[in-house]
């Protein structure tokens, strides 16, 4: 039973490890970064326009 419960930690702290490197490395997608930007909108219509404008791709 005790090796069972070290053998899931050590899993989970594994994953756990690996998961925050590679995010570390990894930049943002686009639809991130409208999310990111959305967030702050105050209204609805500022979504709209942060989601038609940002990020500028043309």
């Amino acid at each position: 039973m005790r090796t069972s419960k070290v053998w899931v930690v050590g899993v989970l702290a594994l994953t756990t490890a690996l998961g925050l490197i590679s995010s570390a490395a990894k930049l943002m997608w686009n639809d991130e970064f409208l999310s990111f930007y959305s967030d702050s909108a105050a209204s609805a219509k500022a979504v709209w326009e942060i989601q038609k404008h940002y990020p500028n791709l043309a």
